[in-house]
């Protein structure tokens, strides 16, 4: 997938997030994924991801937004800077790699 295509499915997937849709959230991911912040896995599985997603989806006030894509070696894959924003969380920057997500389009 190419650098472009990575992009469009980040966009897509922070769409999903911020309409709460979360059987369109959870599409994204592979069954056996895992989720790093920084390194350290957090989450080990799909189920682990659903249901802290579902956490998050449940404040009718969080949302997400990409605030910048940045260079990453080769053409594979993309990293994003997306800030988490909800009355629970506040504001947050988080790098997001989409070479764990899927193309859904």
């Amino acid at each position: 997938m190419s650098s472009a295509q990575h992009k469009k499915v980040i966009e897509s997937h922070v769409a999903a997030v911020c309409a709460h849709n979360i059987d369109e959230v959870m599409s994204y991911y592979d069954p056996n994924c895992e989720v790093s912040l920084d390194g350290p896995v957090v989450m080990r599985s799909k189920d682990e991801i659903k249901k802290k997603t579902e956490k998050w989806l449940s404040d009718p006030n969080y949302k997400i937004e990409i605030v910048d894509f940045l260079p990453v070696e080769g053409d594979d894959r993309d990293l994003a800077i997306i800030r988490l924003d909800s009355t629970s969380l506040g504001d947050l920057g988080i790098q997001y790699m989409a070479d764990g997500l899927r193309n859904n389009t």
